[in-house]
């Protein structure tokens, strides 16, 4: 577990009882009473985000943050369908040097044209010198796990092709849509993480501006 992977907050719980300890110490080497008050004003506050105080605060954010992230996703499928927004976002992306992000989901977009198609080992091959090999032309920033289900799609795939060679079998083919689901998530996971900076710049608010004028006229 990692050192600041602390879902229950107990570090904080601890740290928050570790204050308290000191007020207790600065209290009694004091005689001002309005200065006591407010010290046990601190000491009741940390006392209440001890006794879960501080979990229902993070479970506040945690509710907002959830509740903003749905809003982007929702937002970005909606625009990643305009040209126009595309062009935008590609730009930032060359500005961020993510832009193997953006023409990675331009990749799916072609490949879903084709998503009933067999998936080959070339094309696999392709994906994997192009964008996961170490050092590759468009290096792609994913998890682990779905770099794990790709190389297992692939020895999937090598392994069908063995059998049909050998035998002539017509197993369960798999489609260029299950390599599309391998991807998908993680992909449009990145362009949401920059485009949750991005829209705070002029040239999406100008975008933005421009694309609810043509929503309110109906102009697309």
């Amino acid at each position: 577990m990692l050192f600041f992977d602390d879902p229950f907050l107990i570090r904080v719980d601890m740290i928050l009882l570790s204050f308290n300890i000191i007020i207790l110490i600065i209290i009694s080497a004091i005689s001002d009473h309005h200065v006591i008050y407010f010290f046990r004003l601190i000491m009741f506050i940390l006392f209440c985000l001890v006794s879960g105080g501080s979990c229902v605060i993070k479970y506040l954010i945690d509710k907002i943050q959830s509740s903003k992230s749905q809003q982007i996703e929702g937002e970005l499928e909606s625009y990643l369908k305009h040209q126009d927004f595309r062009d935008l976002i590609r730009e930032y992306c060359v500005k961020e040097l993510s832009l193997e992000n953006y023409n990675f989901f331009t990749f799916l977009l072609e490949l879903k044209l084709k998503s009933k198609k067999k998936l080959s080992i070339e094309l696999m091959d392709e994906i994997s010198q192009v964008y996961l090999n170490q050092n590759s032309t468009f290096e792609l920033n994913i998890s682990s796990t779905c770099r794990k289900n790709f190389f297992i799609l692939r020895k999937r795939i090598q392994d069908q092709n063995e059998t049909e060679l050998s035998t002539e079998s017509n197993s369960f083919v798999q489609t260029i849509q299950d390599l599309i689901l391998v991807f998908e998530g993680e992909i449009l996971a990145n362009l949401r993480d920059t485009f949750s900076r991005m829209e705070n710049t002029n040239e999406f608010k100008t975008w933005l501006y421009a694309f609810k004028v043509q929503q309110q006229n109906n102009i697309f």
